[in-house]
């Protein structure tokens, strides 16, 4: 008899192991989608020569430049705030003035801006002819512009342009916020009109951009005291102007009107609050007005 033996080996005792719990799956970080640009809007500028030209083009004084809602645009929720640059509370310029092409000066113009502590503003511009121009050109070109400084900029109160002492060039606006009503004075009457809220005078419309850069508002309501016009710009590029104080950076923008040769431009210095450092007036016959910055001093 064969008796067969085997070696076999003994099983693992197994131990009991609890599952882990299955972590749910991460969600992907939400994409932050960037808002298309909101269409630039435009805005005026000054005259550039001593005469009272106006060219404007009337449109209705409810007319307003449409905003884009904040809540349209979507913010990443760690984008740090970007703070706004504080706007001077003192300007104070000089600008040689010359007519087309020509390098002989005209007449100067000073302009000079003072925020005071109430928060109120006094805006001023004194343009003088000089040499040749002093003999056909008689008295001074007085503009003045005053009211509060806002979280918006600046809101005129009274608009004065004043043309040497003859009162028929004479011309004034006030602004009463509280009604809605601006009123215009000549030496043909006065002339009431609602009053749209991006409302600003022919002066003080160019240092309004110290507040709002030039390319997120250049539609604007603009008053010369005679009538309400709506200024649009259009955006022509980033240029270096070559002025009394060197080579400045700036934005150039223009307002034509229509298909005629009229139009008005501003260079407005990026390094500088984007203050008019270049100001040229093209009239409908194509001649021309330039002023150009020789002096400028901030607070």
């Amino acid at each position: 008899m064969v008796i067969e033996t085997r070696l076999m080996a003994l099983p693992v005792p197994v131990k009991n192991v609890t599952p882990v719990a299955s972590r749910p799956k991460a969600k992907p970080a939400p994409v932050v989608q960037e808002a298309p640009a909101p269409e630039v809007a435009e805005s005026p500028a000054p005259q550039a020569g001593t005469e009272n030209v106006d060219t404007t083009e009337d449109v209705p004084a409810t007319q307003e430049a449409e905003a884009v809602p904040q809540d349209a645009i979507p913010i990443a929720e760690d984008q740090p705030e970007v703070d706004k640059p504080k706007p001077p509370s003192y300007v104070d310029m000089d600008y040689d003035l010359s007519r087309g092409g020509d390098s002989g000066r005209i007449g100067v113009v000073h302009v000079l801006y003072n925020k005071q502590r109430d928060g109120s503003y006094k805006l001023r511009s004194e343009t003088k002819a000089q040499g040749l121009a002093a003999l056909f050109v008689s008295g001074e070109l007085i503009q003045t512009s005053s009211g509060m400084v806002t979280e918006h900029g600046l809101q005129p109160a009274h608009f004065a342009y004043e043309f040497g002492n003859n009162s028929d060039k004479h011309q004034y606006a006030d602004f009463d916020w509280a009604s809605g009503q601006l009123t215009m004075h000549t030496s043909k009457g006065d002339k009431t009109v609602p009053l749209p809220g991006n409302a600003q005078d022919l002066l003080s419309f160019m240092y309004q951009y110290m507040f709002v850069p030039p390319l997120l508002e250049m539609q604007l309501s603009v008053t010369n005291g005679k009538k309400l016009s709506h200024y649009v710009y259009t955006f022509e590029g980033e240029e270096s102007v070559n002025t009394g104080l060197g080579d400045l950076r700036s934005l150039h923008i223009v307002k034509k009107n229509g298909e005629s040769e009229e139009k008005t431009e501003l260079w407005l210095a990026i390094d500088h609050h984007y203050l008019p450092i270049k100001i040229r007036k093209t009239e409908k016959d194509g001649k021309s007005y330039e002023q150009l910055v020789t002096r400028l001093s901030t607070e």
